[in-house]
């Protein structure tokens, strides 16, 4: 008789679950692969003029670099703005039928901690 109330040789060997921010990346990629945004939830922009095809999220308006920590992360003011990665963007994720083309010359001002600096 052994110790075991189980032989242990019988058990299948557990996966290692994936990470927060591993689960966070398939579902992203699942709901683009759907055809929706993975920040608003609104569908991907699309249009038919071949040059505007390529919108993205870092030509949106509405994307906010956020600073804190020593770190700096893009969100969407349309989608909400939060300390948590779960509101993170990709600067690279196609464009949500809410894009608003930016202002260029804009690209200069930064919302850092709940006020808007003008960077250097």
């Amino acid at each position: 008789m052994t110790d075991r109330l189980f032989p242990v040789a019988d058990l299948p060997e557990a996966e290692p679950q994936a990470s927060y921010t591993r689960r966070l990346t398939i579902r992203r990629r699942a709901t683009l692969a759907a055809g929706r945004h993975p920040a608003t939830g609104l569908g991907l922009l699309r249009l038919t003029d071949p040059p505007q095809r390529a919108m993205r999220c870092g030509d949106c308006s509405q994307a906010t670099k956020v600073s804190g920590g020593g770190q700096a992360f893009w969100k969407c003011q349309r989608a909400g703005i939060t300390h948590g990665p779960a509101t993170d963007i990709r600067i690279s994720w196609p464009a949500c039928a809410a894009f608003e083309r930016s202002d260029p010359s804009a690209r200069g001002i930064q919302r850092t901690r709940y006020q808007e600096t003008t960077t250097t």
